[in-house]
């Protein structure tokens, strides 16, 4: 029987966000919510998102395989906090949504691999193509 699992911690590789760590919570069997801080060719970002685990089979605790779909906002604490636009090598805030696959394991093993894009001002409106992978562990 699988264990119950109530949050995870995941950390990962990826470009152009090179290193992702992240602390979620399960809200449902479906949905988690996380908190995120990302190095995006060495710019800080801090964010909150979500993710909905769709397609496979959920008792009570996402499905072991499944589409994982993940929305995010971020935002640059470091240089000039909280502002919108971007400017020349420092990355402002951005939306990003990923999609992409997810894996549970039955004791807590977390594996997430998905491609996306984040939208971002920097004279005018721009989007940029991401791909992360994470390994993390739920508890």
């Amino acid at each position: 029987m699988p264990t119950p699992l109530h949050a995870f911690v995941a950390a990962g590789l990826g470009f152009p966000s090179l290193l992702h760590a992240e602390a979620g919570w399960f809200a449902t069997d479906r949905i988690t919510v996380e908190a995120h801080y990302a190095n995006v060719i060495f710019c800080h970002e801090v964010g909150l998102g979500a993710s909905a685990w769709l397609l496979g089979q959920a008792d009570g605790r996402p499905p072991r395989h499944s589409l994982l779909v993940t929305a995010d906002i971020s935002v640059n604490p470091v240089s000039r906090p909280f502002q919108l636009a971007s400017g020349g090598d420092r990355l402002g805030a951005y939306f990003g949504t990923w999609a992409g696959w997810g894996y549970l394991g039955e004791h807590g093993l977390h594996v997430r691999a998905q491609v996306g894009a984040f939208a971002y001002a920097d004279s005018g409106f721009a989007v940029g193509p991401d791909a992360r992978v994470g390994v993390g562990w739920g508890f």
